[in-house]
């Protein structure tokens, strides 16, 4: 994997080269610019307030702070304006020619009450689309995506709580699931969603200390779970740290994985091409895609 990495990694940074040049000459246009208008705006006030001399120090270290403010703004502008997507398709297709990196509008709410992964929600905010088409030629689809519920204070005043932060994946299957099929972890709040009577007992007792299985037909649950594919998701929740949630209607397979944290976006205080970053980005995407093609394979390969 990491020999494979350097191999993306060098020309991912050829290839950028021309594109990080004009990042560069951009966000050093632009916060020079912004320092002047910071600079004279701070003099103007300080010949207003002449007579107030305690207050220099203060209006000091304010525009000091706004001016860092700004720069950060302007860089991670530049950054998403120039190089966000060019970084993020090079990885992709790295991996999988057919992939492709937008800023798609949110995904349509529907959809994602269809995975009933969640039922009572208000809204969806996403960003970073990958579409594309696995190796098995399922079409495919993630997306980062918070799931929110509107909810009062004690004052009245409205705001939104995240119940679900991560990557929610589709694959489109070209045959279809006659049942409902749920995998969840296994969580008090999550329990709270569904009917104890569908719960199925599986013969891992090292994959029940971590997931429910939920289905509406016992054998058709344990002909998808066999003792290898619970392994797989075993395997991937140990070596990524990240615990992959499934659901299977219809002819879509639905996976999301929780992860608490803006995870395909740049730390604007590091190099723009950041080797471990960088890295994170690759292992990130091509993870979720290779274990969404596996899953979606043992489910093509099922005797129904």
């Amino acid at each position: 994997m990491e020999n494979n990495f350097n191999t993306i990694y060098e020309e991912l940074k050829e290839k950028l080269k021309d594109d990080i040049l004009v990042y560069k000459k951009n966000v050093r246009k632009s916060i020079s610019l912004a320092t002047l208008i910071v600079a004279i705006i701070l003099i103007a006030i300080l010949l207003v307030l002449r007579n107030f001399t305690a207050l220099y120090p203060f209006l000091i270290i304010l525009a000091i702070i706004f001016l860092v403010i700004v720069c950060v703004s302007l860089k991670t502008n530049e950054y998403n304006n120039i190089l966000k997507y060019k970084i993020l398709n090079i990885l992709a297709q790295s991996y999988n020619p057919t992939c492709k990196f937008d800023n798609s509008p949110s995904i349509d709410s529907k959809i994602y009450k269809d995975s009933t992964f969640n039922i009572d929600f208000d809204r969806i905010v996403s960003e970073d689309c990958l579409n594309g088409v696995l190796n098995n030629e399922c079409s495919f689809t993630f997306q980062e995506i918070s799931v929110q519920k509107k909810v009062k204070n004690n004052k009245g005043k409205i705001h939104f709580i995240n119940l679900f932060h991560g990557i929610f994946c589709i694959v489109e299957l070209p045959i279809i699931f006659s049942y409902d099929l749920k995998v969840i972890k296994n969580d008090i709040s999550n329990n709270l969603w569904f009917k104890r009577k569908n719960k199925l007992e599986m013969d891992s007792t090292s994959f029940e200390k971590v997931y429910d299985v939920y289905c509406n037909n016992k054998i058709a649950g344990m002909q998808v779970f066999t003792a290898d594919t619970m392994q797989k998701i075993l395997d991937f929740k140990e070596k990524y740290k990240m615990y992959p949630e499934i659901s299977l209607k219809k002819n879509n397979l639905y996976m999301r994985f929780p992860i608490f944290k803006n995870c395909l976006e740049h730390n604007i205080f590091k190099n723009i091409l950041d080797y471990k970053e960088i890295e994170s980005f690759y292992i990130l995407i091509s993870s979720i895609i290779n274990i969404s093609e596996n899953f979606s394979n043992d489910v093509l390969d099922l005797p129904f």
